[in-house]
């Protein structure tokens, strides 16, 4: 999965580029280092980093020093981030904003997730 480039018109018709925000994405899909969205369950936490599962993966996520929120283990968390992938292939995700998601159904989202791809495979 790659950010992709798309061309904004403004009031006054003149276009810019930009790149998309963040690529939604399951941890186990992701290539190659970019601003992500990645959605998961708190396995572990440390004041300076925790470690989160999507179902398909692992991630360490590096918090931001200006996030003075605890993270419970157990709590269903949306990271938007910059993934760095190093040189063994272990990614990181360096997190720019984290939104806790309350009274999460994971069955459901991940059966959503699924279907969604299923539909986006059939389309290609």
């Amino acid at each position: 999965m790659s950010n992709q480039n798309s061309n904004i018109e403004n009031s006054e018709g003149s276009s810019f580029s930009r790149t998309n925000s963040f690529v939604e994405s399951n941890v186990a899909e992701i290539s190659e280092p970019g601003k992500y969205q990645v959605l998961g369950k708190v396995l572990s936490s440390k004041k300076d980093s925790i470690i989160i599962s999507d179902g398909s993966e692992e991630i360490e996520v590096s918090i931001p020093t200006s996030f003075e929120e605890e993270i419970k283990e157990e709590t269903f968390l949306r990271i938007f981030g910059i993934i760095e992938i190093d040189t063994e292939n272990k990614k990181i995700i360096k997190a720019i904003f984290i939104q806790k998601l309350i009274d999460f159904d994971s069955e459901t989202y991940h059966k959503v997730r699924e279907l969604e791809q299923s539909l986006r495979k059939n389309i290609q």
